[in-house]
């Protein structure tokens, strides 16, 4: 499955799951802002980005559990992920990595409590 990111009006972003095509996302930009976009949908498995930065998903409405392949991306330096529908644990790989800042509360419900 190939999850992709295209503008559908001025004012939002929509993810959308493409089963049958056979495109993949290899680069953003070293910081990409995606607050405040009515995002929905679970976080795909972006780890292949290696030189992504800063990510900030917050204020959407993204759902399901935060991707420990996340933790996988060695330059990610900023993640936001705060007032999203988020549930389960904070990946430990997350809440442990140097030089992460990590922002997930308030705002989603997770079963362990997030990183103070």
């Amino acid at each position: 499955m190939v999850i992709l990111v295209y503008p559908v009006n001025t004012h939002g972003l929509e993810l959308r799951a493409l089963k049958d095509l056979r495109i993949r996302v290899v680069a953003l930009n070293l910081t990409t802002w995606l607050g405040n976009n009515n995002l929905s949908g679970s976080i795909p498995d972006i780890s292949p980005l290696k030189h992504l930065e800063i990510l900030h998903l917050e204020d959407n409405r993204l759902s399901g559990e935060i991707p420990p392949s996340l933790g996988n991306i060695d330059r990610l330096r900023e993640l936001f992920l705060q007032y999203n529908n988020l549930t389960g644990q904070v990946p430990n790989n997350l809440i442990g990595k140097p030089g992460l800042t990590l922002r997930v509360s308030p705002g989603n419900q997770f079963l362990s409590p997030p990183p103070s």
